[in-house]
Order: structure tokens, then C-alpha cells, then sequence
């Protein structure tokens, strides 16, 4: 596909590289492609493997562990078989007349007539021992029935057989069977009491049997069990070093153990204890581990299978990748290495196809495109930034914090009256000339920037100039970072605000003799108030005086104009009130108490009685909070709102008034205020919002008096009320459908000696 060249570079068509096939084939990405594959490949190979050859021969390891385990326990069972075997020959002896008779002194021929030779042969006993209950050996005999030879029983047995009759005698039981460890091997040993043949009578002695452990024991141990069995008989010292370390680990707690001996075999191990339970013997059996072997064989199978499948991936792989993407990749890499090394921007690739690469290709001389237009804008913005910077009316800095050097534009330095390259680049020409009193704040302002608790720097200080005058300077900066937030770089500006400091002074200045004319004047208003109130009261006085000594001698006119006169006296008076009423809020204020709005409201309600009865109103009043306040205003506070919803209600439509509270919080965790948003609502005439900033002014009334009483203070003493609060006063309404007054106030006031009651 030939590629689209844009409009600007018609001219460099001459330009268009066509390319070759590189040289150094096996080089570079072909190299690391290769060699990513193989190690993928090899890593995830070897991986698998090892963790299916874990699992696998883990689980094959268990399996014959268990199988080793229960073949232990087969073991353990065909040696307590010959035990009971032995037991029950034992019985049938200890419990039959002649055995019985003989043990009272009755039968002086039981051994001759009873213990012959043969009969050990057929029981398949070695060993015979009687003693009476009182422990005195009557009878005792010994045969190795394979050699048909007399022997004499062990010593150990005749103690096993003094130990049965203690055990009869203190327990009464009389029956002890296990294992016996004697000086001519371990054995079988079982004892029962000497009774009847009905197992009837007095037990009169014990009767005790014994089998040696031998080959032929073995041997049959072996047939049960069906694997080559191994006896290991007690001292501990004279057992093999392996048993030794078997019964310190898996024999200390059990009495059965296995362990594997090598790729072919698993050991199994019985431990056995004596009648007295002390260790006598260990039994080993040997077993193949065939599911092991046939296991390794499949994984073998597996590694090899898995292994050349893999390798023919991997080179379907690299041919693809080499056929579609390696070559043309690498002419595209050489184009642009031509490029690069002609160091112009006027060249440009050629890769043909229809595919990413080539689209590839074409973004390339796109970029080249961009970078050739942008290097020209750089230029550009260079020039503007020198201009910028050289007429700019703020100081730039830049501080290089890894190598500690600092940048001040030469604005600054005509700030602080030097001339051009003047002053010191460095930061502590700069801190030199910061106030002494200024230089730790700004100091730690920078420092808390750097470590990331301020989003960036701004900071208000006094500079001495060259001449030694002072400068109010603000200080704006903000800090580079990298990607773990280490800052490297911070820059900003320096701009001088004496101007404004000055006229921010002045302002206080005027702000603060504002106020005392204000307070004087709410002085004045509160004296000339109450002043006013003695002649209005003669005026009163001595018009009643008229109405009542010349009543009848007036004529309708006279009547008329003494009406009017004490109208307006009257309404004089509310006037008074009223503003006697406003200038209190500032002059006559108390202290904040904690008080209950709940409590207040009911007080208020209870006032307005008399004027919620006759205009049938019906007032609601929703849970209210305990805030800090003037006891006083806030009782005016409510009493004016609550009375305007009664005042200016729809013409025969009773008043429904609606007084909730919510509870609101502002600022972050650690400084957040609480607030209390109280709601007076009314289904009353209403107002235009359009008023809704004329409402809360002094003598501002929206109806005629004819229409509605009133002077127009009250709303104005309710703003001054809230304000003093350190709250706020706003409403909503509309004509018609009522009005919601909104008043929010702090729960809790700031801390100040004025305003709380000690």
C-alpha cells in the first residue's frame, strides 16, 4: 500500500526511505523474542511439571503411606489373633475340674496324666505355669514342640505368673495377657483364675500359657499379613539405629508408624508393649511401593510428551512471529535508525502492508510531521516565555532542590531595587533578605509544602529591599514530584502587595470607626426611643383628658380629629417599642445559656394563646435540640415569626403553622461545627421572592397598614437576632401559598467573655 503523504511534506517526496532487509539477523528483538519464548515456555514447563511431580507423587506418597499404615494395623491385628488364640486355650484349661481339683492338692497326676509332651505340640504352646491362690508354684513345664525337647520356662514368665496372681488377689480378675519380654525371647503370655468347668466355684489359683515369638511365628505373622515381617526385640540399645530414631519420633505417641525406605519400598512398624507396658518389641514389615514406581513412569511419559509438544509450539511460534512481525519490524527499526542518524526531520519511513506496523509507520511520519511543527512553536514559546518573564510585573523563582541552585527572573531583583544580575542566585541571599521576625514562618510554610501536608505554598512576608526599606511580598509556589512523591523541583512567583497591605489597613481602619458610629448610633436610637416616650405619654394622657371632659361638646369634626390624634399616638408608641425592641438586641444583650428550644417554643405558644385560639390555628412543633443563647431574643426571635404566621394568614382560612428542626455539620473532622436548621412554615398569604432582601430591612413593609398592623421592624429585629447568634435568617415563599422562614444557629457558641454567663 503506498502511503498517504499529508499535504506539508508534498515537496520532500524525494526524501521517502525504501528499505532492505537488515543485517545481523539473530541480533537485537529477534534475540530477546526468541529468548522470552524459550524462557516462557521453559519457566511455565518447568513449573507445571515440578507442581504436577509434587502433587501427584505427594498424593502417590500418601496413598501407600496410608496403605503402609493399614497394613501396620493389619500386622498389630494378627499378633493380638495369636494372643486371643493363646487366651482361649488358657481358659479351657484354667476352667476345668481336673485343672480345678489339682490346684486343691486333689490330683497329684494332672501334670503326668494332663501336661504330656504332645499336648504343647498340638496347642502350640512353649510354656505352662500353676499357682494356688495363696502364689505357690504347683506346676511349671517347657517344650520347644518343633524339637519335641524339655525346657525350662523363663524366669521372667514364672514372675509374669506371680504377677497374674497379684492381680487376681487384688483385683479379682485374675486374666492378664500381651507380650513378655524373657532371656530366651519375647513371647506370648495369657493367665485366668482357676475355676470350675462351669466357671463355676472359688477361683483357687491361676493358670498361665506362653508361646515364644519365634520363625514359625513369624513366618505365620508374615502369610497374614502377606509381607516379609522382621522382629526387633528390646533393650533399646541393641536395636538398629533406625528403629532407635522411630521410637523418639513417629512410635513416641502411637503405637503404629510408617516410613518411606527408598523409591521401592515403604516401611511399616508396630510397636508393642509388655504386659507390664513397657516396650517389648517392634514388628517391621516391608512393602512395595508399586503405585509410586508406575507413577514416576507416567510423569516420565508426561515430561517427554509435554516437552516435545511444547518445543514444536515455540517454533510454530517464532516462524509466525518472524513471518509477520520480527521482519517487518526490523525494517521499520532500520528506517527509523536512518533517520535518526541523518539527524532531520525531513525524512520519512516507507513500510508497505495493510496492518498495525504499517499504520505504524505512517504514524511515525505523522510525528515527524508534529515534531517539526512543534519544534518550531518551541521556539516560539521560548521567545514569548524570555519576553514574559523579563515583563512580567511578579518575580519568578525556581528551585532546583537536588542540586540546591535557585532562579530569580529579573523582575524580582527591580522589586528589591538591584539592578540586573545583581542580586545572588542562591537561597541564602534570598532568606537574607526576608524580615527576622517573617523567616521562620516562611521557612516552615516551605517545609510543610515539601512534605506533602499543604497542596501548595502561599504565604504572606515582609522583604528588605536594597535600600533598607520594607516590602510586604506574597510568596506563591508549588512543588514537582516524582513518581514516589519526592519532590526534585518548585517554582512559583513573588509579587509585591505594600499596596494592598496599606489599603487592607486603611479598610480596617474605616471598618473599625464604622462600627463605634454604628454603635453610637444604636445608642442614640435607644435614648431618643426612650426619650421620646414621656411626651407621647402627655400627648396620650391629655388626649383622653378631652375625649372624656368634652365628649359631648365636640362636634363630629372635633370627635374626628381627636381620633385621629390618638391614632397616631399609638401608633407613635408601637413605633418606639419597636426600635426600642432593635437597639436591645446590641445594647441590652445577655449572656449565652444552654437552653432548651423545646421548652421556649411551649412558653411562646403559651403567650400566643389567646391569638391562636381566635384565629383557629394549629400549630405543630417537631423535636428541638438544647443550643447556647440569649434566653431573651430567642423567645423574641420565635415569638415575631410564629406571630407573623398568625398575622398574615389567607383571608377565612384558619393558619397551619409547621415549626421542624434538623441538625447539620460543616468543615472537615477535626474543626466541624454543629448546626441546628429550624423551619417556621405557613400556609399564609406569602410573598415574591423578588422582596425577599427587603423583608429583614428596617420600616420595610409590603402591605398598607389598613391592610395588616405592624411597623416593619419586627422581621429586622429577628435578622439582628439571628446575626448576633452567629447564625443566619433566609425564607422561602411563594404569593399565595405560604412561607417558610429558616433560621440556622450554632448548638454551641464560641468561647468569648462577653457572651457567656459565668
Amino acid at each position: 500500500m503506498q502511503e498517504a503523504i499529508p499535504e506539508p511534506l508534498k515537496s520532500i517526496q524525494t526524501n521517502v526511505i525504501s528499505l532492505g532487509k537488515p543485517p545481523h539477523y539473530w541480533e537485537g528483538l529477534r534475540l530477546k523474542v526468541t529468548s522470552i519464548v524459550a524462557g516462557s515456555f521453559a519457566v511455565l514447563f518447568l513449573t507445571q511439571f515440578a507442581a504436577v511431580r509434587t502433587i501427584l507423587l505427594g498424593n502417590f506418597a500418601r496413598i501407600e503411606e496410608d496403605r503402609a499404615l493399614t497394613n501396620a494395623a493389619r500386622l498389630q491385628s494378627a499378633l493380638t489373633s495369636e494372643i486371643a488364640r493363646l487366651n482361649d486355650v488358657t481358659t479351657d484349661y484354667s476352667t476345668w475340674d481336673e485343672t480345678y481339683r489339682f490346684a486343691e492338692g486333689r490330683n497329684p497326676q494332672y501334670v503326668q496324666t494332663q501336661l504330656y509332651e504332645t499336648i504343647f505340640g498340638s496347642l502350640k504352646i512353649n510354656t505352662i505355669a500353676i499357682k494356688n491362690q495363696s502364689g505357690k508354684l504347683l506346676a511349671k513345664k517347657g517344650l520347644d514342640f518343633y524339637t519335641s525337647s524339655t525346657i525350662d520356662p523363663p524366669s521372667e514368665f514364672i514372675k509374669y505368673t506371680s504377677f497374674s496372681v497379684k492381680d487376681l488377689n487384688g483385683s479379682g480378675q485374675g486374666k492378664v495377657l500381651g507380650v513378655l519380654s524373657s532371656s530366651a525371647g519375647p513371647m506370648l503370655v495369657t493367665s485366668q483364675p482357676i475355676l470350675k468347668s462351669e466357671g463355676t466355684g472359688r477361683e483357687n489359683g491361676v493358670l498361665s500359657m506362653g508361646r515364644f515369638i519365634d520363625p514359625p511365628m513369624l513366618k505365620k505373622l508374615s502369610d497374614n499379613v502377606q509381607l516379609p515381617v522382621t522382629l526387633y526385640p528390646y533393650p533399646e540399645s541393641q536395636l538398629p539405629k533406625e528403629i532407635q530414631r522411630l521410637i523418639h519420633t513417629k512410635l513416641q505417641n502411637t503405637a503404629i508408624a510408617a516410613e518411606i525406605a527408598g523409591e521401592n519400598s515403604i516401611t511399616s512398624y508396630v510397636r508393642v508393649n509388655d504386659v507390664f507396658g513397657n516396650p517389648a518389641l517392634v514388628l517391621k514389615a516391608e512393602n512395595d511401593r508399586e503405585i509410586y514406581v508406575q507413577g514416576l513412569n507416567s510423569l516420565n511419559y508426561y515430561f517427554w510428551s509435554t516437552l516435545l509438544i511444547g518445543l514444536a509450539f515455540c517454533a510454530l511460534v517464532l516462524f509466525l512471529l518472524e513471518r509477520f512481525i520480527l521482519s517487518r519490524l526490523s525494517h521499520l527499526s532500520q528506517g527509523v535508525s536512518t533517520i535518526g542518524s541523518q539527524g532531520t526531520l525531513l525524512a520519512r519511513v516507507h513500510l508497505p502492508g495493510q496492518d498495525e506496523l504499517t499504520q505504524l509507520a505512517e504514524t511515525i511520519n505523522h510525528t515527524l510531521d508534529r515534531l517539526q511543527q512543534a519544534q518550531q512553536a518551541l521556539q516560539s514559546s521560548e521567545e514569548r516565555y524570555t519576553l514574559a518573564v523579563i515583563g512580567a510585573n511578579d518575580g519568578i523563582w525556581d528551585w532546583d532542590l537536588q542540586n540546591d541552585t535557585v532562579y530569580f527572573s529579573p523582575r524580582w531583583e527591580k522589586i528589591l531595587g538591584y539592578a540586573e544580575t545583581e542580586f545572588e542566585q542562591s537561597l541564602e541571599a534570598w532568606f537574607g533578605h526576608q524580615h527576622a521576625q517573617d523567616l521562620p514562618e516562611f521557612k516552615a510554610a516551605i517545609k510543610a509544602h515539601l512534605e506533602g501536608h499543604t497542596p501548595y505554598l502561599e504565604h504572606e512576608h515582609r522583604t528588605i529591599r536594597k535600600d533598607g526599606t520594607e516590602c510586604w511580598v506574597m510568596c506563591r509556589g508549588s512543588a514537582v514530584r516524582d513518581s514516589q512523591g519526592t519532590p526534585y523541583r518548585m517554582a512559583g512567583s513573588l509579587t509585591d502587595i505594600s499596596d494592598r497591605k496599606a489599603a487592607a489597613q486603611l479598610l480596617a481602619r474605616q471598618a473599625e470607626e464604622l462600627a463605634r458610629s454604628n454603635q453610637e448610633l444604636e445608642q442614640f436610637a435607644y435614648i431618643a426611643s426612650h426619650d421620646l416616650q414621656e411626651p407621647l405619654r402627655k400627648i396620650e394622657a391629655f388626649g383622653d383628658r378631652l375625649k372624656r371632659k368634652y365628649d359631648k361638646t365636640l362636634d363630629e369634626q372635633g370627635h374626628d380629629y381627636l381620633a385621629r390624634m390618638q391614632n397616631a399616638a399609638g401608633r407613635m408608641r408601637t413605633l418606639i417599642q419597636d426600635l426600642l425592641a432593635f437597639s436591645r438586641v446590641t445594647t441590652q444583650s445577655r449572656g449565652f445559656i444552654s437552653l432548651s428550644l423545646s421548652t421556649l417554643l411551649q412558653d411562646v405558644l403559651g403567650d400566643l394563646e389567646v391569638r391562636v385560639q381566635e384565629t383557629r390555628a394549629r400549630v405543630s412543633v417537631g423535636p428541638m435540640p438544647t443550643l447556647e443563647a440569649d434566653a431573651l431574643q430567642m423567645r423574641q426571635l420565635f415569638q415575631n415569626l410564629i406571630g407573623n404566621a398568625l398575622k398574615f394568614q389567607q383571608p377565612s382560612v384558619p393558619p397551619i403553622i409547621c415549626i421542624q428542626c434538623s441538625e447539620e455539620r460543616s468543615g472537615n473532622s477535626d474543626s466541624a461545627q454543629s448546626f441546628c436548621r429550624i423551619a417556621v412554615s405557613d400556609n399564609g398569604i406569602g410573598f415574591d421572592e423578588k422582596y425577599l432582601d427587603r423583608i429583614f430591612k428596617v420600616f420595610q413593609r409590603l402591605h398598607g397598614r389598613n391592610e395588616y398592623e405592624g411597623t416593619g421592624i419586627g422581621l429586622a429585629v429577628c435578622a439582628k437576632i439571628v446575626e448576633r447568634h452567629g447564625g443566619q435568617l433566609t425564607a422561602q415563599s411563594t404569593p399565595g401559598q405560604g412561607a417558610t422562614f429558616i433560621v440556622v444557629l450554632p448548638l454551641e457558641q464560641p468561647k468569648s467573655e462577653g457572651d457567656r454567663t459565668p
